[in-house]
């Protein structure tokens, strides 16, 4: 009875420790795609995000934004820099990052973030528009080994896995890696546009990013990467066709590094009851999905493995860091180049300054700029400083269309403006109008 009591008291004292320690959320959870809008990722990301709301798998909703570019890299970049320990922060993934990762020289890694889990399997189907002179797959290899430099064939990003997969094609049927003419573009949408508009022969992609395009009769499919005919019966494989290549493209999903181990646990499960689900076990029917699904350090030890097959792929073929491709400009290429133009220009006119002797120490009144024989003040000079560091720090807490205006309005203070609230105006007008470029014309996301 003792015994008994003391069990009890026991589980009354360790049951509220227990339940601390579970974790649900508690606001919208945002899936990131890392490409453009159309693409294999997006649509993972939707249909992911559709299946756990039909499904009623999570107390808050799930939503999607895209952050193409760079082969994913500038997605998994925000990831990682900007959501360190964010456990409403996600991330689709797959094949293709590991590749853009090496391509571009990304100083960052896709275990880096937390691995959730992998999703899904697609096989590669090769396309052309219907007006194409390739009528099957044989013309095609024909043209590419007689002139592969102007065959075109246009697919997702550098180093992801249409252009794995293109290469491998080339290789076996005897052209050389580095002589195929491979068109990189941010998603599949694109992609397809470009094969439509004619601006390459043929392209690469995921045979249900074709879906739409064949059902409109707009492109015919030459083959696919796929073991035997389980895609569509009508449609020949590689290997049938005499080409020993079997390829398959993977995608899943990781979140933001540092989230506890029962942030985690939490991502884990609602996934894992979306993968076992009639909503998307219907959505892999209709997409010629293959189940493909791996979690925890089995996950872990496939990336791993994935990415080091990958890299020596790419270096053998004179693409990625260390050969003969672009891949070494990368997302950080240019602003670092800035960044360091700037750095250089404000060391040589402070040296100008300083060996004049036209700096100095001697305050000046605020907004006082016709003082006969005036000279800047350090002082300033060094709160200016000050407040362009602020700013690079605030950038990452209220975003750009909150800390450009006040970062505008302070250094306009600084340097002797008297009219806070038309700096205000201008601030907020100039912020606004970097960002519409940036998001719409560049497809440049800023924070």
């Amino acid at each position: 009875m003792v015994a008994c009591a003391h069990v009890v008291l026991f589980c009354a004292l360790h049951q509220p420790l227990a339940q601390a320690e579970e974790w649900s959320p508690e606001k919208t959870i945002t899936i990131i795609a890392p490409s453009n809008p159309g693409g294999g990722w997006d649509q993972t990301a939707r249909f992911l995000q559709h299946t756990i709301a039909n499904e009623e798998l999570s107390p808050v909703g799930f939503e999607v934004v895209n952050r193409g570019g760079a082969g994913g890299t500038i997605g998994l970049g925000e990831l990682i820099e900007r959501y360190e320990g964010d456990p409403y922060k996600l991330m689709i993934t797959g094949f293709g990052m590991n590749g853009a990762v090496v391509m571009h020289g990304s100083r960052h890694s896709l275990l880096e973030a937390t691995p959730i889990a992998r999703l899904t399997g697609e096989y590669q189907a090769l396309a052309v528009p219907v007006a194409s002179p390739f009528q099957t797959l044989d013309d095609f290899i024909d043209a590419l080994r007689a002139s592969p430099e102007n065959i075109s064939v246009g697919g997702g990003s550098a180093g992801g896995a249409d252009q794995i997969f293109a290469t491998i094609v080339a290789e076996k049927v005897g052209v050389e890696a580095s002589k195929l003419n491979y068109v990189a573009f941010t998603g599949g949408g694109e992609a397809a546009a470009a094969l439509l508009g004619g601006q390459v022969s043929a392209g690469v992609s995921g045979y249900a990013e074709w879906g739409s395009l064949i059902d409109a009769g707009r492109v015919r499919l030459l083959a696919v990467s796929s073991p035997d005919r389980i895609v569509d019966p009508d449609l020949p494989t590689f290997r049938e066709l005499g080409i020993d290549v079997e390829f398959q493209n993977w995608r899943g999903i990781v979140a933001a590094p540092g989230i506890s181990d029962q942030q985690r646990a939490w991502l884990t499960t609602v996934i894992a009851k979306a993968r076992a689900s009639d909503t998307w076990k219907g959505i892999l029917k209709r997409n010629n999905w293959q189940d493909s699904y791996q979690t925890g350090r089995a996950l872990e030890d496939f990336i791993t493995a994935e990415k080091e097959i990958i890299r020596d792929m790419l270096t053998r073929a004179g693409m990625g860091a260390g050969g003969k491709g672009y891949a070494a400009v990368g997302p950080y290429f240019f602003p670092t180049v800035i960044g360091l133009g700037l750095a250089a220009c404000a060391l040589f006119f402070a040296y100008s300054r300083l060996r004049s002797g036209s700096i100095s120490l001697r305050p000046l009144p605020v907004g006082d700029n016709t003082v006969a024989g005036a000279t800047p003040d350090i002082r300033r000079f060094c709160f200016a400083a000050f407040t362009c560091v602020l700013y690079i720090v605030a950038l990452r807490y209220v975003g750009f269309l909150i800390a450009t205006p006040l970062f505008i309005v302070t250094v306009s203070r600084i340097i002797g403006s008297r009219a806070p609230v038309r700096d205000l105006i201008v601030g907020v007008a100039l912020s606004v109008a970097i960002a519409l470029v940036f998001e719409n014309l560049l497809s440049v996301d800023i924070p």
